[in-house]
């Protein structure tokens, strides 16, 4: 099947494929299904608030002010945020740790204009060079963050959830190579895959511009080059605290022969959040994903950010998260999809979630 991108469901191979289908129509779907059958078959056994909201990519800003504007309209017992992905469509998994993040862009400035390097080169600090030069002093040959202070406040991963997070490892370890599948493992050294995604902090460089990178051959020294630059957070580690770090430290790095400025939007920022595994809503979810899928489910710290979990926190002492869909349906690309199965086993999870609260 080529490039499925169209909303309209198409079914095929026991999937349903279409835009937003795993990010985030099965979860949608899965809790207005459940939350029906159970009004059509004697009632909810809890009362039910559903808020849904279509911005996170771009920062979430209306659920956000919602959220600050309205807190005795949102006030409740239990948050449940569906956002994410079980380990595999046959292996259920709840996610109890999701990492904080923060985000800057680096611009690198030289001449006051592009120049002839022919002309120019040798002469100029070229900024394309330049911000390579500081970005490269970001990590050691190993992996770790060179930023001064970076790791001051990360909290040590204890011995019973390094054992809880091997559990899980294998699986993930063969996800890995399955999607990813570079020539060979990097990163911090010390540290299981499992801990270096969810338990572990990382500096990651996401873009790169700057010169000419059309088609063929220009010799320009650009004047200008520019990094996207973003912090996976651990517990303890504050975004604003990092921020500053790393510029701060880019600031140093940066030689005189170039101009450096900093853009910052603080949209997706978010500190990392760790959920009580034993609370009764986890328990909750335990029991009933173990129902829904038929076998029990791993406990996961994952390495993404979800910031509304953070947001939602003062709302209530109890948060879960509970996702029905699963990290192969290529979320946001080409033939996005959700296994059948799997959206029927999310709708009973759920179901059955909705009634052991009830108990």
């Amino acid at each position: 099947m080529v490039g499925i991108r169209t909303f309209e469901p198409t079914e095929k191979d026991g999937k349903i494929f279409a835009r937003g289908a795993t990010d985030s129509k099965v979860h949608v779907k899965s809790w207005l299904s459940a939350v029906e059958s159970l009004l059509n078959t004697g009632g909810s056994p809890v009362n039910i608030k559903l808020l849904f909201e279509g911005e996170e990519e771009s920062g979430s800003a209306t659920i956000n002010a919602f959220v600050n504007q309205h807190p005795k309209r949102l006030n409740c017992d239990v948050v449940v945020i569906s956002d994410g992905i079980v380990r595999a469509p046959d292996q259920p998994s709840i996610v109890y740790g999701i990492r904080g993040i923060v985000t800057t862009e680096l611009h690198v400035y030289g001449p006051q204009q592009d120049l002839h390097s022919g002309h120019f080169g040798g002469t100029v600090h070229n900024p394309a060079q330049a911000i390579m030069e500081i970005l490269s002093q970001l990590h050691d040959d190993e992996g770790r963050v060179t930023v001064p202070h970076f790791y001051d406040n990360v909290e040590a991963i204890s011995d019973a959830e390094r054992q809880r997070l091997a559990a899980s490892n294998d699986l993930m370890e063969a996800e890995w190579r399955d999607v990813a599948n570079p020539p060979a493992s990097w990163g911090e050294p010390g540290y299981n895959l499992h801990e270096r995604i969810g338990a572990r902090p990382t500096l990651e460089i996401n873009g790169i511009a700057g010169g000419y990178t059309g088609e063929g051959f220009k010799t320009v020294l650009p004047a200008h080059a520019m990094a996207k630059i973003s912090c996976r957070l651990v517990p303890n580690q504050d975004p604003d605290t990092i921020l500053k770090l790393v510029q701060d430290y880019i600031r140093e790095i940066t030689p005189p022969t170039v101009r450096i400025e900093f853009a910052y939007s603080g949209d997706v920022n978010a500190p990392s959040v760790v959920l009580d595994t034993d609370s009764a809503a986890m328990q909750a979810a335990y029991r009933a994903y173990e129902k829904g899928w038929g076998v029990p489910p791993v406990f996961e710290r994952a390495g993404g950010s979800v910031p509304i979990t953070y947001k939602m926190q003062p709302l209530s002492d109890d948060i879960i998260k509970m996702g029905f869909s699963y990290k192969g349906g290529r979320a946001h690309g080409p033939n996005e999809n959700i296994y059948v199965d799997m959206f029927y086993k999310g709708i009973n999870t759920a179901i059955y979630f909705l009634q052991g609260m009830g108990k």
